[in-house]
Order: C-alpha cells, then structure tokens, then sequence
C-alpha cells in the first residue's frame, strides 16, 4: 500500500533509512526473515513477543500511527513518530495542475518526465505528455514504485486499456 511490492522491499528501505541515519533513533530496522516470521503468526504470540523498536519500525515504515496498527494487529505499540522522509531528489514540483479535489501541487517523479519526453511523441504513447495522466499515474500507491522511465511507460500501459485517468 506505501510502496513496498516485497518483504525484501520494505527490509532494504528501512535499512537504508537506518544506514543513511534517517530513521528516528527509537526505532530499530528489521530482516525480510523476520517480517516473514510475523506474516506466519496465527497465534498472535510473535508478534506480542517482539521487540517494541521493530514492531514500531514497522508502524513507521507502513505509515501507521499507533491507533492505527492497534485496531490492524491488535497489540498497543506505544507511540510512533510520523514518517517524515526527505523530498526525494528524483521529484520535482509539478507545473501542471491537481488532480485531486484539494488542489494541492503533486510531484512528478523525474523518471516519469523522462518517460513522456522519451516515448510521449510516438501516437501510441502520447498520453504520457498528458497532465492529467501524469498527475494520476504520480498519485497512484505503487506496490513498488517505478524507478525508471522503461518503469513508468509499463505503468501506463498496462494502465491506459483499462482506466480513464480524472480530469
């Protein structure tokens, strides 16, 4: 739902954060090995029994507040610091207006750019260059998250027969 296709995924991300020392210091990181070991739980008691820094690591990465992974999992987890990432330097400010009901600017990912430059002028791909389909393919929640302009171009595409993006 946040980005994370794989245990793996979501492993390496907040290891990153922990090597780049960007997750807050009461938070621990945690293995694919161990997110599988909860994903096994059907008693509940891995999960009571783990350790209070990686289970609100774990609330942190899925970008649950307390009371949400509370009423999720069913165990109180004490408080969470909200997931405050720094602005990737793959984004950029949009130029083109909201979708969304708030108006609020959404950043279109450079690789997305790149994207509508790179396969835009070909006819069978010219809704890349579209705002409304850049501003709506940048608010999607990607189980993983397109890196590259090849990435965003297969999101389109498997995208573009099947949806009409908001105008």
């Amino acid at each position: 739902m946040v980005g994370y296709r794989t245990q793996s995924d979501l492993a390496r991300a907040i290891r990153a954060l922990e090597q780049q020392a960007r997750l807050p210091g009461d938070l621990k990181a945690f293995s694919q090995q161990w997110l599988s070991t909860l994903e096994d739980d059907r008693s509940g008691e891995t999960i009571g029994g783990a350790r209070p820094r990686q289970i609100r690591a774990l609330a942190y990465m899925l970008r649950w507040s307390a009371d949400e992974f509370e009423n999720a999992v069913g165990i109180p987890i004490g408080s969470v610091p909200e997931f405050d990432a720094p602005r990737s330097p793959t984004t950029t400010p949009a130029l083109v207006p909201s979708a969304s009901a708030d108006d609020a600017p959404v950043e279109i990912p450079n690789a997305l750019l790149e994207a509508a430059r790179e396969f835009g002028s070909r006819p069978e791909f010219a809704g890349l260059r579209e705002p409304a389909w850049q501003n709506f393919l940048a608010r999607l929640h990607h189980r993983r998250t397109p890196v590259t302009a090849a990435d965003w171009l297969a999101v389109f595409l498997d995208l573009r027969e099947r949806l009409e993006p908001p105008r």
